[in-house]
């Protein structure tokens, strides 16, 4: 390349130079690929915005889980604790009724 043919481009009107360098730079295949992928990127960004609006439901419905999960548990400890109380009461009633039966069956040999 001979002595300064290298900036002469650098010196061309604005809009000579824009050509010249838009053609080296490939400037117009960009753009092509990005008007290609333009759809592309809209049909994103939509489904970007239809997924945030699903979202809001979800958080609200969502948003008192922590709070309620420690509520279950307690609950739970609760119920095993009355099951175990029925239990206990359920033994007792059952020796009740054989203390029961065996004084009816003495106050009957008392009678007779």
């Amino acid at each position: 390349m001979p002595q300064g043919t290298f900036t002469t481009a650098f010196l061309e009107a604005a809009r000579n130079r824009k050509s010249i360098f838009d053609n080296i730079l490939k400037v117009e295949e960009y753009k092509t690929a990005f008007d290609n992928l333009l759809p592309v990127l809209n049909a994103i960004k939509k489904t970007i915005e239809e997924m945030e609006r699903e979202i809001i439901p979800l958080q609200t419905r969502t948003e008192k889980y922590p709070e309620l999960k420690v509520e279950k548990e307690s609950l739970q400890i609760e119920i095993e604790g009355l099951k175990t109380e029925f239990n206990d009461l359920n033994q007792r009633i059952s020796a009740l009724i054989l203390k029961k039966k065996d004084l009816t069956e003495k106050k009957r040999s008392w009678i007779l």
